[in-house]
């Protein structure tokens, strides 16, 4: 497995609100700080939030994919901090459109993941 002592890949998606990404990224630090191999998924507004994190890990890779157009929520918005809460739906429907983007990634990765880490509804399988 590429970059990792212990062997392990994981890929991790997590759900857009700043509550849920503080500590995965606090999750994401612990796991680099052991060896592991960490992919995560990020939108291009978020890639920037994340230069502390990726300058102090550069084993960290990502993953960045467009936040998936919907016709409730804004351009531009990608997290639940520009949302109403009322819109968890919306966003969590706008968000299972990242699937076949990771599902092609991870079908194309020649060192796939062993674990996903996702803070939302989807989930990866390889067949």
């Amino acid at each position: 497995m590429t970059g990792s002592k212990h062997g392990t890949h994981i890929l991790v998606i997590p759900y857009q609100a700043p509550g849920h990404m503080l500590p995965l990224l606090d999750l994401i630090h612990q796991l680099a700080k052991r060896g592991l191999t960490v992919t995560m998924l990020v939108t291009p507004k978020i890639l920037p939030q994340l230069q502390p994190l990726l300058s102090v890990h550069p084993s960290i890779k990502t993953i960045v994919i467009p936040f998936p157009p919907h016709p409730t929520i804004p351009d531009g918005v990608e997290d639940m901090k520009e949302l109403p809460v009322f819109m968890v739906p919306e966003l969590l429907t706008a968000m299972s459109e990242f699937y076949n983007p990771v599902l092609r990634w991870f079908q194309a990765n020649p060192s796939p993941p062993h674990v996903d880490v996702a803070m939302t509804v989807m989930t990866i399988e390889k067949s």
